[in-house]
């Protein structure tokens, strides 16, 4: 079978969007089907510009049927439901079965949870709230064949905006690489990987750090920029907190032997590819990981069980949870145990490219392109 996999979305290479897109990738090469890229993006033969919004969103789209016109299935990968009527006018302008795959959830649900964030950085949640809204995704007629989600927050979400539950298959993101088991150092480090955006919580593990530091003065911060947000602001705080030889800035591959556990304070859902690839990729490797009980992140994180939860935007209890982890070395020990168990479980490769090939096998024979 020939798959055009395709997306507007902002998929650049250090990004848990890409990450998802190339796994998909992988998993239908090795049950022996083709795959085409059709991405707004550079990446390994794909357009050579960097994404620039409603632009790469309009150019994909014109081109979109054309693209599909040597292929057997079509899969779309957006950034949430709002943009489901996208994926409507597409169906109706090619001959072949297309599948969409949402990377994210609507932004007004989960506001309701963090409305302090809200008012903090109004400039960066309100686009994202007006655009990326319920009333949007409720606009779509969802003609597409399947509808692709990674978690059960996610399905619920979908049928509200009255997509058909039969049309909706939940398959966990894939990893493309089976990653190394996390060695734990010595001491007491704490890694935060992903963008500076406050979407993900930096500002408030900067303070809970701080906080930490007074109950743990040998702790150490490692914070890995995926190169989206300013790095300014995080590297004057630590000069302002004189903190240059107990916090680091790094943009580059994770440095995994060299932390002690992943502190990952995602304040909302919907800026993130759920599931958030950092945080999988702690469980596959067994890497303990404090983050925030909010919805998808508590589907995969199990408090005390395979990591620990704090609330969001809350910095004495971020701090106090990765203290007390740091302190206890036979409990991370349990905890990352207990992720690799579940990693292998539910979101090991084989188990997802099982989960593909039976949606891949009902694909009416009669809808395939012939010769």
């Amino acid at each position: 079978m020939k798959i055009l996999l395709s997306s507007f979305h902002i998929v650049l290479p250090r990004c848990g969007e890409m990450n998802q897109a190339m796994g998909m990738r992988d998993a239908f090469r090795s049950m022996g089907h083709e795959v085409d890229l059709h991405f707004a993006a550079a990446y390994e033969g794909v357009d050579h510009s960097i994404p620039r919004g409603l632009r790469d969103k309009r150019r994909i789209l014109r081109s979109l049927p054309e693209k599909s016109a040597g292929a057997d299935l079509v899969v779309l990968i957006l950034p949430s439901p709002a943009y489901s009527s996208d994926a409507d006018r597409i169906r109706e302008q090619i001959r072949v079965p297309l599948w969409v795959r949402y990377d994210g959830v609507l932004a007004d649900r989960q506001i309701r949870l963090n409305f302090r964030q809200l008012w903090r950085h109004p400039a960066f949640y309100l686009p994202r709230v007006y655009w990326n809204r319920m009333s949007r995704a409720r606009q779509s007629r969802f003609l597409a064949d399947r509808y692709l989600v990674a978690s059960r927050y996610q399905r619920e979400e979908l049928i509200l905006t009255g997509c058909p539950p039969e049309k909706i298959s939940c398959i966990p993101n894939l990893m493309s690489d089976p990653p190394a088991k996390h060695r734990r150092p010595a001491g007491f480090v704490v890694g935060y990987a992903g963008h500076f955006l406050p979407v993900k919580g930096v500002e408030v593990l900067l303070e809970a750090f701080s906080l930490a530091r007074k109950i743990m003065p040998a702790i150490r911060l490692r914070l890995y920029h995926s190169g989206i947000g300013p790095r300014q602001p995080v590297e004057e705080w630590i000069r302002r907190g004189r903190l240059e030889n107990a916090a680091d800035v790094v943009f580059g591959p994770i440095d995994w032997d060299r932390i002690s556990l992943m502190a990952l304070p995602f304040q909302f859902s919907f800026g993130t590819i759920a599931y958030p690839q950092t945080l999988l990729e702690c469980l596959a490797r067994g890497c303990p990981v404090v983050s925030t009980n909010i919805p998808i992140v508590d589907e995969i994180v199990s408090n005390e069980e395979t990591g620990v939860l704090a609330p969001p935007d809350d910095p004495p209890a971020l701090a106090r949870a990765i203290v007390e982890l740091l302190a206890d070395p036979a409990r991370l020990d349990r905890i990352s145990a207990r992720q690799q168990r579940l990693f292998h479980e539910k979101f090991a490769m084989p188990v997802t490219i099982r989960q593909y090939a039976d949606l891949l096998s009902s694909v009416d024979s009669r809808e395939i392109r012939v010769g």
